[in-house]
């Protein structure tokens, strides 16, 4: 007996083989499987069939689907409607289109019954199978709905054929991601690929269609794969930043935002502080950052008084002249929260034609700024500051490099350098050994890269050091600028974010300074940073205010809930950052030669598991080893493995530099 059976949500024909227990049957397929077949599982019997071999089946199978033609059934079922036949079985239908049938022609009929059920409605009773003929209106409702899916499905093909044909370029010849917008229907399945990949929380509709793709793709329905769809066809660039788009960052300024800052360039609102700023022009004023920094917030200025202490200026930029609380711009910035740094690009709080242009504090230009000037005494305390609104004119703007190389000339034309070089040696002995303050200073990798949008994009790194002259300069004069603004706030009774920290424990209160134990400090307020940090910009507001003898635009609780969603964006920020240089760094990495030796130090050793800081690049990894080692000790290793988006970074241990009983060219366990 020939059968055709449900089994696994397939159909399969198979020849009845013998029974099994008292109902079921065993019944062998074309290839030879056995399957446990119950009655109800078996849906046509085929007839006038006495013997049949398993092997016969696919040849059986190709007769009869040469024979089906599915406008044979439309046919029939003309004949029938206009005749007075209610309704007919499979077997007398093989008849009326077949004539003289035998197994195949009854299969085959069955077949086309069963797969466009369009024209018939199945019918059973107990055992018997019979078919009616549908009304020409539920035909009619039918056909259409059939066209329209056998139009999605071909739509499906025709996308799943050009995603295959782009997942099978080149990089460089991969179709424009604009290409793949021309049509809706391809929009909206990459635009579903793109939310499956990127977003936790896309709907079901948006996963079901990316899930039809990555299947008729033959890959696994998971994020990952609908990701590495979207690289194969040049929709994301190969080293696209999965985390920046996850975090819904704005990249881009609105047409709206970028209106409204050329305006305020062109036509800047009213100087409030105009009649009390100070023309501290005449003053030479350096400036110190990165070469790759554009928005300068903060300029350095020193004298020597008479009794031989120094006076200080600490200038900072002034962006809060230019955006009055509440404005369009100001809005943007409070929900941006700080600029952002990526090693493939700047996200700034602020449009860069303002950022970069009349609020930083640019070489050879009046500018306006909020100063700080502090006397030391001689131990290296504060003796004296206070604070105004002033114009200044910076005139040298210093890599950290060229601020070191030129500290370490004691040139007497730079004696302001040497002065503000000095004063900082002095702070920070006062600090550490009289505050008891810790030394946070530390030796930074900085990541550049070029064209990141490219196949292989080029990757610098750049060692940014801290503890150096010029690292400890800023440091300390930033340090500095924030113990004198918690003593104006204090003095004033000024609502600011004030910081703090205790037991290692961070701290913030908006209406007293607090005891900053690692900087060693009675009070400090973050305020040299308002271009690129918005809780420094809400500082600048605060104490502009003050400085005119107004009430501040903030209360201490407006505060607090305004520094706490500020804090929330640069803690997501910096969460990005330090991921983004984490991927380019493995990246760096796995270009360089397999068998390069680098030098680390044993950061940690806790269950067996030791863990390294690559010096060339700073990263933290694990190593697996039988080697006993230390906090401390400084080994050689290797990069077995590296891989960028999974983040993987294994690295083997290979030689111990510092323990005497090492052993060269030692075998990672």
């Amino acid at each position: 007996m020939l059968v055709e059976l449900v089994k696994d949500g397939k159909l399969v024909c198979a020849v009845v083989d013998r029974p099994e227990g008292k109902k079921n049957w065993i019944a062998i397929d074309q290839y030879g499987n056995s399957h446990s077949v119950k009655p109800g599982k078996v849906r046509y019997v085929v007839p006038d069939v006495e013997t049949f071999k398993p092997e016969d089946i696919v040849e059986f199978l190709k007769q009869t689907e040469a024979i089906q033609d599915l406008s044979l059934i439309e046919i029939a079922w003309h004949e029938l409607v206009e005749s007075e036949e209610k309704s007919i079985s499979s077997k007398k239908l093989a008849k009326v289109l077949f004539g003289d049938v035998s197994h195949v022609e009854y299969y085959a009929t069955h077949c086309m019954l069963s797969s466009k059920q369009v024209f018939f409605r199945r019918k059973q009773k107990g055992p018997v199978v019979f078919y009616e003929p549908r009304s020409s209106a539920e035909v009619q409702e039918l056909q259409h709905q059939y066209n329209v899916e056998e139009t999605a499905r071909m739509e499906l093909v025709n996308f799943i054929n050009m995603v295959k044909s782009a997942l099978a370029q080149s990089h460089d010849s991969k179709p424009s991601p604009t290409s793949w917008s021309s049509e809706k229907f391809a929009l909206a399945r990459v635009e579903a690929l793109q939310e499956f990949a990127l977003d936790a929380f896309a709907d079901e509709t948006q996963k079901n269609l990316a899930k039809e793709v990555l299947e008729a793709l033959g890959q696994q329905k998971s994020p990952e794969s609908a990701l590495d769809v979207l690289i194969g066809i040049g929709i994301l660039p190969f080293h696209v930043n999965v985390e920046l788009l996850k975090s819904k960052i704005p990249t881009a300024f609105s047409d709206e935002h970028i209106a409204a800052a050329k305006l305020l360039e062109e036509e800047p609102c009213l100087d409030q502080n105009k009649d009390s700023r100070v023309d501290l022009t005449a003053m030479k004023v350096y400036t110190i950052d990165s070469d790759s920094t554009e928005e300068i917030d903060d300029g350095l200025s020193a004298t020597e008084l008479p009794d031989g202490r120094v006076k200080i200026w600490i200038h900072i930029a002034d962006p809060t002249r230019w955006v009055e609380p509440e404005h369009i711009i100001e809005r943007e910035a409070k929900h941006r929260g700080t600029t952002v740094y990526l090693p493939e690009k700047t996200i700034p709080m602020f449009p860069m034609n303002l950022a970069t242009g009349p609020m930083s504090l640019r070489q050879n230009t009046e500018c306006c700024a909020v100063s700080v000037s502090v006397i030391l005494d001689k131990d290296g305390s504060i003796a004296e500051s206070s604070v105004c609104s002033s114009v200044i004119k910076p005139s040298m703007r210093l890599s950290y490099d060229s601020a070191t190389e030129l500290i370490m000339y004691q040139l007497d034309e730079e004696r302001e350098l040497n002065l503000l070089a000095k004063a900082a040696r002095l702070r920070y002995e006062w600090r550490l050994s009289q505050q008891g303050a810790v030394d946070l200073s530390t030796r930074q990798i900085e990541v550049k890269v070029t064209n990141p949008d490219s196949f292989e994009p080029e990757i610098k790194l750049q060692v940014i050091d801290m503890t150096s002259p010029s690292g400890q300069l800023v440091s300390e004069m930033m340090i500095l600028c924030g113990e004198a603004i918690a003593a104006y706030g204090n003095e004033k009774i000024l609502a600011l974010p004030y910081r703090g920290q205790s037991d290692m424990a961070v701290e913030m209160n908006c209406t007293k300074p607090l005891q900053h134990s690692s900087l060693g400090l009675p009070g400090y307020v973050q305020f040299t940073s308002p271009i690129r940090r918005y809780s420094d910009l809400l500082a600048h507001y605060q104490v502009k205010a003050a400085l005119r003898k107004k009430s501040p635009p903030l209360s201490s609780s407006q505060l607090e809930a305004a520094i706490m969603l500020a804090n929330l964006k640069t803690k997501e920020a910096r969460k990005l950052g330090n991921a983004s240089s984490r991927y380019w760094l493995i990246e760096y990495l796995r270009r360089r030669p397999r068998d390069e030796l680098y030098e680390a130090s044993v950061v940690r050793v806790k269950d067996g598991q030791v863990v390294v800081s690559i010096k060339e690049v700073g990263l933290h990894t694990s190593v697996s080893t039988n080697v006993k080692l230390e906090a401390g000790d400084a080994v050689r290793v290797i990069v077995a493995a590296a891989n960028p988006r999974k983040d993987i970074l294994d690295v083997e241990l290979v030689e111990v530099l510092n323990t005497e009983d090492a052993l060269d060219n030692v075998v990672a366990a």
